[in-house]
Order: C-alpha cells, then sequence, then structure tokens
C-alpha cells in the first residue's frame, strides 16, 4: 500500500490491476508446499515477462496480486496488457503430480490523481470481485455502479438479517399436487 500511496501523492497517471489466480486458491489444499511454491514462483515468472520494467508486481495474499502499472494511460493500453496477462498466466504448468491451467480474474483501476491510495485500491478490488462473479479469465474495469449495485446487495442483505430478527418473515409452504395423480 506504501508504493500506491508514493504513486498517488506524486499525482502520475497509473493503472493498478488486480491478479485472482484461482488455481492458487483451490490447490492450497491439495498441493505439497513445495509444489505450491513451484507454482507460485512460475506465475511470478510469467507475470513478470510480460510486465515493463516501469511496473511493479506485489503478491497480496496467498492467491492475489496487484500490478501498479505506471505508464498506463489509456484503458486499451490496460486492455492490452490484460490479455497479456490472461494468455500467460492460462499457458499450463506442468508440476510433478499434474498439469496446472490457471483461472484468473483481472481487474483495473485507472489513477488520474482524483483518489487516495485507499479509493484506488478498493474500487480495484471491487472490480475483482465483480471479474469472479462473471467468470473465469475475465477482464473488468471498475465502474461506478458497480459500487451502487454492491451498496444495494449490502442494504438488501442487512434488511432481510433484520427482518430475520425481528420475526417479520413468515414462510407459507403451498403444496404442489399432481392433478393426474392426486
Amino acid at each position: 500500500m506504501e508504493m500506491l500511496e508514493q504513486v498517488v501523492a506524486r499525482k502520475q497517471t497509473t493503472a493498478l490491476m488486480i491478479i485472482t489466480c484461482e488455481t492458487l486458491r483451490d490447490t492450497a489444499g491439495v498441493l505439497k508446499e513445495a509444489q505450491r511454491e513451484i507454482l507460485l514462483l512460475t506465475l511470478v515468472e510469467k507475470l513478470k515477462s510480460v510486465l515493463s520494467p516501469r511496473m511493479i508486481l506485489a503478491q497480496i495474499s496467498g492467491y492475489d496480486f496487484a500490478v501498479i502499472a505506471n505508464g498506463v494511460q489509456e484503458p486499451w493500453h490496460a486492455i492490452t496488457l490484460g490479455q497479456q496477462v490472461l494468455t500467460i498466466m492460462s499457458e499450463r504448468c506442468r508440476l510433478n503430480v499434474f498439469n496446472s491451467v490457471r483461472t484468473v480474474a483481472l481487474a483495473w483501476r485507472c489513477f488520474y490523481g482524483d483518489l487516495t491510495a485507499e479509493q484506488l485500491y478498493s474500487r480495484a478490488i471491487s472490480a475483482a470481485f465483480t471479474a469472479r462473479h462473471k467468470g473465469k479469465n475475465q477482464i473488468q474495469f471498475f465502474d461506478p455502479q458497480q459500487m451502487e449495485a454492491a451498496q444495494q446487495r449490502l442494504t438488501e442483505e442487512s434488511d432481510i438479517l433484520n427482518a430475520l430478527e425481528n420475526h417479520q418473515f413468515a414462510i407459507w409452504l403451498q403444496p404442489q399436487v399432481e392433478m393426474t395423480s392426486g
């Protein structure tokens, strides 16, 4: 986060890409630690191969990466880089036990000097969740409507939970009977 704060403080036009590798998450309990380490190192090398030297790659969780894409000023550049990342991340990785094909979700939020580092990060993460929900190997840019949809979902969920706690819900079962057989 410190690197992102520095970029934001300098008001540099950049983009933040969140890369979620579902395969790393899915293999957490399956692979031995050494195999998972090989897979992780292979993924990092593949990612570094498509990033320019100005870009910063960081692992932000057990299966998520962030790229501070310095120099990315236009959405088409972000899309091109995203497609390159999807291509290399989707290639098979030969491990001792099996061939691994990765499922990836990419999310982008471009920065034009209008956000704090925390806002930039949270919006990129929001786009990552949207990309995950859309399915395998998706590229998703942050859209303000995502925040509205997320807020609406949270409000609805809260309303439902409150209604359940206050016994404001009733479940009515309607038996269905086959008319021909009774």
